[in-house]
């Protein structure tokens, strides 16, 4: 009884009540379980469950002990917000799939010259690209539930690095920014390759924020140095992609960097750039660390795991990457 009510009362659904208790007295304990709840006035409220097992001096269950926490509000958040995105997809998909068809209409025109070919080329495939990114955002949201389903294939990392240089060449052309990459401390062949075992779509969903975000933060003028390398951790071997730019991450920011909606003095700046790029490492069983300093810019470091197969997922605290 709680407040004289009947326990089995307050529960939504009765069967939850059988649930939780054999999940609690099989485990001992319990946290953040979620159930349904019903107040007196009838309303319902979603809560979140942390306790434990009481026993007696001879082992018996003589009761449970814990805290019920109400998440109504933040539920009714997360639904809104689900909500929002899917209406965005579907309303940035409509004009999207409008323009990459009206530049292919224009590609097939016979009087274009070689320029306005090309502009219509890359209108095509930039559109293209826009709307994988816009299905990606389905992809994220189940990384961050945990239920998305990797599939990996062989993909060449120095191609996909020079694609997303194209495509954000006009923003680096604004900022006269110029790009470096090395493998192992040399400059790459120009058809060069580099292997890694990843999904392709979302490795370069993770470049483009992170490069993006490189050029955005450093100074007018400045080298963004992309460098490939082979790092051990916890007894495997990873592909270490180093990202370098000489500014220098605010302080104020530092400690929430790959939480979701961190941002500092960019118009327009969203603040999910670091987090979605975190969630597509952690996908891969990789991590992300960065480090910042006035003498040696900021370095925001990928690991990604040369043998999926071989490695736990990663779930290192973030103080792990270094500031």
């Amino acid at each position: 009884m709680i407040d004289r009510l009947n326990v089995e009362e307050i529960y939504v659904y009765p069967g939850d009540r059988y649930t939780f208790q054999q999940e609690i007295e099989a485990k001992g304990s319990v946290r953040d379980y979620e159930v349904k709840f019903c107040k007196k006035s009838g309303t319902e409220m979603d809560c979140l469950l942390t306790g434990s097992v009481r026993r007696s001096s001879n082992g018996s269950i003589v009761g449970y002990q814990g805290i019920i926490r109400d998440v109504t509000e933040q539920k009714r958040i997360e639904r809104l917000r689900d909500d929002v995105h899917r209406m965005m997809r579907h309303d940035l998909k409509s004009p999207l799939i409008g323009i990459i068809g009206l530049a292919g209409l224009l590609l097939k025109s016979k009087n274009l010259t070689d320029k306005q070919d090309s502009a219509a080329c890359m209108i095509q495939e930039l559109g293209e690209r826009m709307l994988g990114f816009i299905d990606r955002t389905r992809d994220l949201f189940q990384m961050e539930q945990g239920s998305y389903t990797l599939k990996p294939q062989e993909v060449n990392i120095l191609s996909v690095l020079q694609k997303i240089k194209k495509t954000l060449k006009p923003l680096a052309s604004k900022r006269n920014t110029d790009f470096v990459f090395t493998i192992y401390g040399q400059p790459p062949h120009l058809k060069g390759e580099y292997m890694i075992l990843c999904e392709e779509a979302l490795v370069e969903v993770m470049f483009a924020n992170l490069i993006k975000n490189a050029i955005e933060a450093s100074p007018e003028g400045g080298t963004i140095r992309i460098s490939i390398d082979t790092v051990e951790r916890s007894g495997q071997d990873f592909h270490s992609i180093d990202i370098h730019n000489t500014g220098v991450v605010p302080m104020e920011i530092c400690e929430n960097f790959f939480k979701p909606y961190t941002t500092s003095g960019k118009d327009g700046g969203t603040g999910l750039g670091t987090h979605n790029a975190l969630l597509v490492a952690r996908t891969h069983k990789g991590d992300i660390m960065f480090t910042t300093s006035e003498e040696e810019g900021t370095h925001v470091t990928v690991c990604l795991p040369k043998n999926l197969a071989l490695v736990p997922c990663l779930r290192n605290p973030l103080p792990d990457s270094a500031v």
